[in-house]
């Protein structure tokens, strides 16, 4: 972010950055659930802002619902970040990782945001492996292979007890 040189590029990158992870969230949400079941929506957007994202949906649809968005998100991204107005280098380019839990409804919130936040750490932690060793240039353009030109990472735990000690996180 340093190479963004003038303020404008600034609030630019930073509401460009909003609007994608909302567009991405509203899209991924939509594409699994175009009407409510049993007429409620099954999903609950807790935070949402800037490059930051808690959402609580259904169990079937979430790793697919953040897989949707890791991949979006990149792309759009990186569209934005190396086009006019913001300009960084193509070399410099942009990722995203998420922490999904998968439980019942009645786990304990607090509990599930505790896990997602360590698996959101070992996620972000693998990012920074790949990104050490994979240059941007060995990948095909994002056109090509949305998947192959995507550097984020999801790390996931299915809980099914009541408790659970989390995660050893290093």
């Amino acid at each position: 972010l340093e190479k963004i040189s003038c303020f404008k590029g600034f609030r630019t990158f930073a509401r460009g950055l909003d609007e994608i992870v909302r567009e991405t969230t509203y899209r991924a949400l939509l594409s699994h659930f175009d009407k409510p079941r049993q007429g409620i929506a099954p999903f609950e957007i807790l935070l949402m802002g800037g490059d930051d994202l808690m959402l609580i949906t259904a169990a079937d649809a979430a790793l697919d619902i953040a897989l949707t968005i890791v991949k979006e998100f990149e792309l759009k991204a990186n569209t934005m970040a190396h086009g006019k107005g913001i300009g960084l280098p193509e070399e410099e380019r942009l990722s995203i990782s998420a922490g999904v839990v998968i439980t019942h409804d009645s786990f304990p919130i607090q509990a599930m945001h505790a896990l997602a936040a360590d698996l959101l750490k070992k996620a972000k932690g693998k990012t920074g492996e790949i990104t050490a060793r994979v240059k941007w240039s060995e990948l095909p353009p994002p056109n090509n292979d949305a998947m192959a030109a995507t550097r984020g990472t999801i790390d996931f735990t299915v809980v099914t007890a009541a408790a659970t000690a989390g995660l050893d996180v290093q």
